[in-house]
């Protein structure tokens, strides 16, 4: 399970939102990317059991945002390779006491789900806070998150990690759209490089609230946030 955070992806947060409704991810070999995301290793299931690649970024979006699943035929880069940007995968203390990585069981689940969702088309995800969660509230916290996320660049990703924000303020904090889109215009529009206009900014709120996977407010009740080691 890869945990892409580069250029602001939100594979941290659809993590924490996966936790809230399928329990704790087992502990596992786990790696440290180049990047500052997070490679998740599991046991294949064997045969009888095929484990598809999946993308939660690009054009064609398969899986929740910001987490790509690499099974059979897919590969991923391995400690101790090196990032362009100077850092090195490397394993982290998670997971060195074990003997191999933890069964795919989890993943399977989250994967299996992700199907039926998808299939149905209009997905039934529940909420995991109350909607009554004061607005101001939830928008100081929306506010707080925006700030952690860098802006985006064109031509570096820039549409996912906006994509990603717009999701973060719509969908994982339950923000109106037009409070949503006041702080993703005057929070974190001007540090994109360039700015998005008005109607792109719009856009983006809509397709992130139609296409998203997560559940409404998932990140207002979720254990504290996954967070690559230092």
């Amino acid at each position: 399970l890869d945990v892409d955070v580069a250029n602001g992806k939100p594979g941290l947060a659809s993590l924490d939102a996966l936790v809230a409704r399928f329990g704790p991810v087992p502990r596992t070999l786990t790696v440290r990317t180049g990047s500052g995301g997070l490679h998740l290793y599991f046991c294949h299931p064997g045969s009888g059991r095929e484990v598809r690649n999946r993308a939660g970024s690009g054009k064609s979006m398969n899986f929740y945002p910001g987490l790509d699943v690499r099974g059979d035929g897919g590969y991923v880069a391995a400690p101790p390779s090196l990032h362009a940007c100077g850092s090195r995968w490397e394993w982290t203390d998670d997971g060195d006491d074990l003997d191999e990585p933890a069964s795919a069981d989890w993943l399977l689940r989250v994967m299996d789900a992700y199907d039926l969702e998808h299939q149905q088309r209009k997905p039934a995800l529940p909420a995991v806070v109350p909607s009554t969660v004061p607005l101001a509230d939830r928008a100081r916290r929306a506010s707080q998150y925006l700030a952690r996320i860098d802006g985006a660049v064109s031509g570096s990703g820039g549409h996912q990690q906006t994509w990603g924000a717009a999701l973060v303020l719509a969908v994982g904090f339950d923000l109106p759209t037009e409070v949503a889109f006041d702080l993703l215009a005057r929070e974190y529009n001007q540090r994109c490089t360039p700015p998005w206009s008005e109607k792109d900014l719009r856009h983006k709120l809509a397709d992130a609230e139609a296409k998203a996977t997560v559940p409404r407010g998932y990140l207002l009740d979720t254990p504290a946030p996954v967070r690559p080691p230092a």
